[in-house]
């Protein structure tokens, strides 16, 4: 057993009871200081917005449904003449990229597609990531080999290869 000095200089024995008592009083104390110094406040869940929508599809998809029409397609050539900013008749890896969002809060900006997109690989037949003139000019007879199943209009699906296709309610 243990012995403390008490007031008048005489010690005094501990029992095992009253170490053990103090032992669990430690441990107690040890144990709060830990957790409230690792306690913290919860972060906010950050909120990912998707990703912009690409420029390619929202020139050709006038109709805003998410598919290309065969009139869409044929019009292919001037709607991709309408990305040309700075007119020099052909659409740079700039002009191609999505615009940024327009409310500049402190979010993460949303991720970019990885790879081209189904479009861009069937437009940009060099390889170069821009669109030539010529690339322009016989953007309708490039996309037709994505319309998959011949039918003259390029689904969404047929758009979006590997992705579920979007739930419509009936």
């Amino acid at each position: 057993m243990g012995s403390v000095p008490s007031a008048r200089g005489t010690h005094k024995k501990l029992t095992t009871q009253q170490i053990m008592k103090a032992n669990r009083l430690h441990l107690l104390f040890v144990l709060i200081a830990t957790v409230s110094a690792s306690a913290q406040e919860p972060k906010p869940p950050v909120v990912r917005r998707p990703p912009p929508p690409q420029p390619l599809l929202v020139a050709l998809d006038a109709s805003r449904d998410g598919a290309l029409s065969p009139d869409e397609i044929a019009n292919a050539s001037e709607a991709l003449g309408d990305l040309d900013k700075n007119g020099d008749g052909m659409l740079t890896r700039k002009e191609l990229l999505p615009r940024p969002p327009k409310d500049q809060t402190k979010q993460p900006p949303p991720p970019l597609p990885k790879g081209p997109s189904p479009l861009m690989v069937a437009l940009d037949l060099d390889r170069d990531g821009a669109l030539s003139a010529s690339e322009i000019e016989h953007a309708s007879l490039s996309l037709a080999p994505l319309d998959k199943d011949e039918d003259g209009t390029i689904s969404r699906q047929e758009l979006h290869p590997g992705k579920p296709p979007i739930k419509t309610e009936a």
